[in-house]
């Protein structure tokens, strides 16, 4: 009886190593996640936007500042929030539910965007550490027969780069380019015709 007892013992203390945790789904991050990270919404509005998504109705809620912002999208490892007619935040779950990335995007002149990095506890990690953005080099590469002072007036009339960033597959991120150059007369003709306007790039 004792044997049996330390025998059923061991296999129950066996199987919390043997049998993976669960990843934590969407709804539980959003739920326990700070106010401190989407400053312009509070914990219920976060649960709120859940509550409409389970239930089928518009995920609308309005945020800190009074404006009406939309989720227009919840799975399991990914949610879009509408915040307004120019900007976005995409959060996405990858290596297995250890990793937190969240793409805050703005349009100006063009779209550009911002990725930050969580653990599952919500802490803060270096961007760096988990992924590169593509270099403008990678966007624009040198043509053939095309001399460095060629190429290097090619670079700078794309002025300031712009960098839209949106989940692809996996823990891929789908980088389009665009420059503040967008709107100059020569844009169509000098510009873009060299430029590989998108760059898919990984996140580790």
């Amino acid at each position: 009886m004792r044997y049996n007892c330390i025998r059923s013992t061991f296999m129950l203390f066996a199987l919390c190593f043997v049998i993976p945790l669960k990843a934590q789904t969407m709804r539980q991050l959003l739920a326990a996640m700070p106010d401190s990270i989407l400053e312009i919404y509070t914990h219920n509005d976060k649960l709120d936007f859940i509550d409409f998504i389970d239930n089928n109705m518009k995920a609308e809620v309005k945020s800190k500042f009074g404006t009406k912002t939309e989720m227009t999208s919840l799975t399991d490892d990914f949610c879009r929030i509408k915040t307004s007619e120019v900007s976005t935040i995409d959060i996405k779950i990858l290596n297995g539910g250890n990793l937190i990335c969240i793409i805050n995007s703005v349009k100006s002149t063009a779209w550009d965007s911002d990725l930050r990095f969580f653990d599952k506890e919500w802490k803060e990690l270096p961007a760096s550490s988990h992924f590169t953005m593509p270099t403008t080099e990678e966007f624009i590469p040198r043509p053939d027969g095309m001399t460095d002072e060629q190429y290097q007036a090619l670079v700078n009339k794309a002025e300031t780069p712009f960098f839209h960033a949106e989940f692809g597959a996996g823990n891929q991120v789908k980088v389009t380019y665009t420059s503040s150059a967008i709107t100059a007369d020569n844009y169509e003709k000098e510009i873009k015709p060299y430029i590989h306007s998108e760059v898919v790039a990984m996140i580790r």
